[in-house]
């Protein structure tokens, strides 16, 4: 999971380790954005206002990973006002993101860490990986 403040951070901070794995079928990844950007600077010349610049930013980003080859599995929108991040207490907005966002949690047994509905999952046993002891 990815969470950014603005739509762009994202194609910073993760659009190309997706792009290596585009093709890799046990991938996934949800994003999260905390605002729409709605507050940004708006070049001369380009055709918005500050009335519509938040929807053409999520349009942006949405086309952005769609021309990347690989859409997120999860898409969200915390929705709040642009520039109030930093005012916002840490744990409210991590209490907005984990409400809307539901990451099924990861538990340790014999067989190494997995998702409770699916089972361990192999890439991440104790026997592939020296940092963690066996524990049978």
């Amino acid at each position: 999971m990815l969470v950014v403040a603005h739509p762009d951070d994202d194609a910073y901070g993760l659009a190309g380790t997706v792009a290596l794995h585009a093709d890799d079928p046990d991938f996934g990844f949800i994003l999260v954005h905390a605002t729409d950007g709605a507050a940004g600077d708006i070049a001369p010349g380009f055709p918005a206002t500050r009335e519509n610049l938040g929807l053409i930013r999520r349009e942006e980003c949405r086309r952005a990973w769609k021309a990347l080859g690989r859409e997120p599995d999860r898409h969200e929108w915390l929705n709040y006002d642009d520039g109030t991040c930093r005012r916002s207490r840490t744990e409210a907005a991590c209490s907005r993101c984990t409400a809307r966002v539901h990451v099924p949690s990861l538990e340790r047994g014999p067989g190494g860490v997995g998702n409770r509905a699916l089972g361990p999952d192999p890439r991440l046993s104790p026997a592939r990986s020296p940092r963690w002891p066996d524990r049978h």
